[in-house]
């Protein structure tokens, strides 16, 4: 079974020293929760993040190096609804640490030594309906689509653009998943919702890419033919559902949720019919 660690302030919790072999517990410095959230950049991302409204949820979320000169801790963050507690797994380790939330909300961060945190987290979750679940912090990974292919979409010449827009199953760093991605220049705040995250729009929050209009995220583990859509804050108004427009499969009507798919394994069964179509098809055939 792996290791449990009691919850420790906004440090990595450490585990009780027995009376026989005292064990020195990590110290951390003074206020290091205040120097990872409470600076008024910070602030400023945490409230929007909150709220629902933020263009750029890696500002806040994920593992990020802390502001104080010369120190080697990091703090990561995490945005996990609804949940009772919530730990990281150490480097190398079987070990987790309990992460603290912060007041009146449903953050959750801690503060360690950079080489004990991996560089893509795995995080652990209980809820209060007795559900748990484990995942790689999809918030520890750099953008993907790259400046050209966004530069070719702006000027509006993107020819393969159903190649970068939708869900996509790729492997980052090693880690496989699924890269989302939609156009939605005007939203205030798009996320991916489906049955991997009870269809709750606050899990995982996009990000935008640049000027583009493009938001996207990749979901580390996500399986093929996992339900999933689009949940769009417009600037005025409710969050809305949307069907991906570039999805290569859905569900059959009257259900409308789009399924992660790879259309490269798709099997044809037309062979007989490419062994004849450049008969069928010549030009000295009638036109049909």
């Amino acid at each position: 079974m792996p290791k449990e660690s009691p919850i420790f302030s906004s440090a990595w919790a450490q585990p009780a020293a027995s009376h026989n072999e005292p064990e020195e517990q990590t110290t951390m410095p003074e206020n290091a929760t205040e120097h990872a959230l409470i600076d008024p950049a910070t602030a400023a991302d945490l409230e929007l993040l909150l709220a629902g409204e933020h263009y750029d949820p890696f500002r806040i979320l994920g593992r990020h190096p802390l502001p104080t000169p010369g120190s080697d801790q990091v703090v990561v963050r995490c945005l996990v609804p609804d949940a009772e507690a919530v730990w990281v797994q150490r480097t190398g380790s079987d070990d987790w640490s309990a992460l603290e939330r912060y007041p009146d909300s449903d953050l959750f961060l801690g503060v360690c030594p950079a080489h004990d945190l991996p560089l893509h987290p795995r995080l652990r979750a209980n809820w209060a309906n007795g559900a748990q679940g484990q995942w790689i912090d999809p918030y520890s990974f750099v953008p993907i689509l790259g400046e050209y292919d966004r530069y070719l979409f702006n000027e509006g010449r993107h020819h393969r653009i159903y190649q970068q827009l939708g869900a996509h199953p790729i492997e980052v760093d090693g880690i496989s998943g699924v890269v989302f991605r939609v156009w939605a220049p005007n939203a205030k705040r798009v996320s991916v919702v489906g049955d991997f995250n009870a269809w709750d729009g606050r899990r995982h929050p996009m990000r935008t890419l640049g000027s583009s209009g493009i938001w996207e995220l990749f979901i580390p583990e996500l399986a093929l033919g996992e339900l999933y859509k689009f949940e769009l804050k417009p600037a005025q108004g409710s969050p809305f559902l949307k069907s991906d427009p570039y999805a290569f499969y859905a569900e059959m009507r009257p259900n409308t949720a789009c399924r992660v798919y790879d259309p490269t394994r798709y099997q044809w069964s037309d062979h007989e019919w490419m062994q004849q179509r450049g008969q069928l098809q010549g030009n000295a055939r009638p036109m049909l």
